[in-house]
């Protein structure tokens, strides 16, 4: 029975598609561009979405040559603090230890 109607819509769809092919060879195509212009689309804003979260939460130390792996973003008056530690002689490393800011 259930055979049966899986047998029977596959009769329909094929014969629907055979007489409206002229249709399908419109459609298909438009119907393929817009998913690859679609799947491209949201490749590409995942991608700025990940530049954008290791830009914010990550911090350079030059003097080591290492990435810094932070919990959050940084506000200004935290890479205030952070600049002016470090220009005291600070390790980064500490301060963002002690900032309570490190993964």
């Amino acid at each position: 029975m259930f055979k049966e109607k899986i047998k029977d819509w596959g009769h329909k769809a094929f014969n629907w598609c055979y007489e409206n092919r002229e249709t399908l060879a419109v459609v298909i195509p438009l119907g393929v561009a817009g998913v690859t212009a679609t799947s491209k689309l949201v490749n590409k804003s995942i991608n700025h979405h990940q530049i954008a979260v290791l830009k914010d939460k990550r911090c350079y130390d030059r003097s080591l040559g290492h990435y810094w792996e932070l919990n959050r973003k940084l506000s200004n008056s935290e890479w205030l603090a952070v600049e002016n530690r470090v220009k005291n002689g600070e390790q980064m490393g500490s301060v963002l230890s002690s900032m309570n800011v490190l993964k």
